[in-house]
């Protein structure tokens, strides 16, 4: 970021811009890609450094979720928004700690507008199911049973007979894995077990 006092009410609010810019791109990239990412999506990774799925763990999440029919899967797409998040985060909290912009109050009132959107109206659960909604195919009787066939044997095979639930994403509804599975969805990327506010 460039020296704080050749900063113009403009050259804050652009911070806001580019981030909403970026995510756009971010998600374009994801949607137009064929299921499970292709060479542009797999680029992108690489240069946010991020390591895609493994072949192990794609192979289980196309079989969890066989409604999906195109575009990169939501794990990696939240991994990326994550990433970018961060990114201009660091950028705004530079910025706070900047005397000069303390000491100039259209300066400051510009850096709280943005730190309101990163923090308060940003949201990465709603992004991602709003991308999830997107590349899934729309609901039919035909895939509910086609979805329910795939994953019987990976996550019942171990259930009692009698009054055993399956523990699904409160995002996505993605069933959790029965091996290798964490805290986290391995599908959609949120917390299994409890709402927390990542962003502040």
């Amino acid at each position: 970021m460039e020296n704080s006092k050749k900063l113009s009410v403009d050259d804050i609010k652009k911070i806001e811009t580019d981030f909403k810019n970026e995510v756009e791109s971010a998600l374009k990239v994801a949607k137009q890609a064929p299921k499970g990412g292709g060479d542009e999506w797999f680029a992108l990774l690489r240069n946010h450094e991020i390591q895609p799925l493994t072949d192990e763990i794609r192979g289980q999440v196309s079989m969890q979720i066989p409604t999906m029919t195109s575009g990169a899967y939501p794990f990696e797409v939240r991994m990326v928004l994550d990433k970018i998040f961060n990114k201009y985060k660091e950028i705004t909290k530079n910025l706070n700690n900047d005397k000069y912009i303390k000491d100039h109050f259209e300066l400051n009132d510009a850096l709280y507008d943005v730190n309101f959107y990163l923090t308060r109206r940003f949201d990465v659960d709603f992004e991602i199911n709003k991308y999830y909604s997107m590349i899934k195919a729309p609901v039919t009787l035909n895939n509910i049973f086609a979805n329910a066939s795939s994953s019987l044997n990976i996550y019942s095979s171990n259930l009692k007979e009698s009054r055993s639930d399956t523990l699904r994403c409160k995002s996505c509804g993605a069933p959790r894995l029965k091996e290798n599975q964490y805290d986290f969805c391995v599908f959609c990327g949120s917390n299994l077990f409890s709402k927390t506010n990542r962003y502040e």
